[in-house]
């Protein structure tokens, strides 16, 4: 074997999400394919060479189990997804990787890694290799050059007790070339997701990057946006039906940003006739009632919308530029069409204070949305919110482990404290959840004895964390 493809143990009872950039914990019972391996696996399967690949994270493994199934067949090169969240736990595996096996690479991926490659380096001399690049390209150079590290280009790396960086590798416009991800190789028993209609289901993205500069946002450091044809992502849907697989969940930081690619995708996934449900990301200012009944029409179920806040002094300073007014009626627009809302929110952001986590907690009350998240604005490297926050010395500590969207954040403000912003995430939580008509209009809305199921699993998970204090 040339390359293990590892998704590490996780850091929690709920699993990480470390793909596309992401940062934290689940807050539910959730567990997503590794999207971003999946591609590798697909990339390297379709240039020829050997891999193996092991999702350690969904499968809950131990490091002493990874390490023992290492020992079996050892590759020259580990190749993993980490996130600001995970990286001291990752670093720590991949420095006992070194420890057993001196001879194979370390090589990291990600955007907290994108964005400070040397930085990662010199904090963790067990990574022998941090990609800046392209974790597709780079993985096949890897193997190309002979795993020669001053050969492959759109890496930084360690040579002795010298971190050097290498060029870029030639950009890649057209994401086609990277094929198709290889979801045939996972067992779909381990994954779903609540607001899955069906299971198995799966995960992946017809986009790379986001036309927004939300200032909080680390999809900024993966560049311009890059797509994929709308023919190549539908011969990826119609791959995944041919798996088994009922369900996709399209990971795209908005899947409608550009109308004119939505349309065409939307309208090659309906000539495609495929059996597959699914749900989308998308901003509310890039849907209409055309793209609406689109979606529907297609086999969308539910839209996730990002809000962040409802005050507008935070939505200005942020750049998130959302129209409260064009919310509301977009939850209004969906639910005619018997699909589902999902609302983003966030605390903590710059220009937060109580008076600002009030007016968006009673705009999440009185939305209708049918689901919303309160995460905590989590500050993480390439993003000028941390850049702010670390000029102004507002930030606690850089243990990365606290860098946490669940956990009180690693900052206070002038008057708001980390541990006032906490707090009003975990009783927002309790108050939005726990209203009994809420719950009444869930049960009511079940269309399946697996919804029922996966509505009670994640209602559980939400006593012990929010009620009880267990996660």
């Amino acid at each position: 074997m040339s390359i293990l493809l590892l998704d590490p143990p996780p850091t929690n009872p709920f699993g990480n999400m470390r793909h596309f950039g992401s940062i934290g914990t689940f807050k539910a019972r959730i567990a997503y394919p590794p999207i971003d391996l999946l591609k590798i696996a697909g990339f390297l399967r379709q240039e020829g060479v050997g891999f193996k690949l092991l999702d350690a994270n969904a499968l809950r493994l131990p490091p002493e189990t990874v390490l023992a199934t290492i020992a079996a067949d050892p590759p020259q090169a580990i190749v993993f997804p980490t996130s600001t969240t995970s990286l001291p736990q990752d670093m720590a595996l991949a420095a006992r990787v070194k420890a057993a096996f001196p001879t194979t690479l370390t090589v990291a991926f990600g955007a907290h890694v994108r964005a400070v490659p040397a930085q990662t380096l010199q904090e963790y001399p067990g990574l022998d290799v941090a990609i800046v690049g392209d974790q597709e390209w780079v993985a096949r150079e890897l193997a190309r050059c002979h795993f020669q590290l001053s050969k492959v280009r759109g890496v930084w790396y360690r040579e002795g007790s010298t971190i050097r960086g290498n060029p870029p590798h030639p950009p890649v416009e057209d994401l086609d070339v990277y094929g198709i991800a290889a979801h045939d190789l996972i067992d779909p028993r381990l994954y779903g997701d609540p607001l899955a209609r069906r299971r198995p289901m799966t995960i992946t993205y017809g986009q790379i990057g986001c036309p927004n500069r939300c200032r909080f946002c680390m999809s900024q450091v993966y560049g311009p946006v890059r797509r994929r044809s709308a023919d190549h992502l539908v011969q990826e849907l119609r791959f995944i039906a041919d798996c088994g697989f009922k369900e996709v969940f399209f990971i795209d930081c908005g899947l409608t940003d550009s109308r004119t690619w939505a349309v065409s995708f939307l309208a090659a996934l309906e000539r495609a006739h495929l059996d597959l449900t699914w749900w989308a990301l998308s901003r509310a200012d890039r849907l209409d009632e055309d793209l609406l009944d689109r979606m529907h029409r297609t086999g969308c179920h539910s839209i996730g919308i990002g809000v962040e806040s409802a005050n507008a002094e935070v939505i200005r300073r942020v750049g998130k530029g959302v129209d409260l007014r064009q919310v509301k009626k977009l939850v209004r627009q969906i639910h005619r069409r018997r699909m589902r809302v999902l609302l983003y929110f966030q605390f903590g952001l710059p220009g937060e204070t109580r008076q600002s986590m009030q007016e968006t907690l009673d705009f999440a009350l009185a939305s209708q949305a049918d689901f919303v998240t309160f995460g905590i604005a989590t500050p993480v490297p390439g993003t000028p919110f941390y850049d702010e926050l670390r000029e102004r010395r507002w930030l606690h500590t850089q243990d990365w482990a606290s860098y946490d969207p669940t956990r009180p954040p690693v900052y206070s403000y002038p008057g708001l404290s980390s541990q006032e912003i906490f707090a009003f995430a975990q009783e927002a939580y309790r108050r939005f959840y726990f209203r009994p008509g809420y719950i009444l209009r869930r049960l009511a809305s079940q269309r399946s004895w697996q919804e029922v199921r996966t509505n009670v699993v994640n209602f559980v998970a939400l006593l012990q964390r929010y009620v009880f204090g267990w996660a």
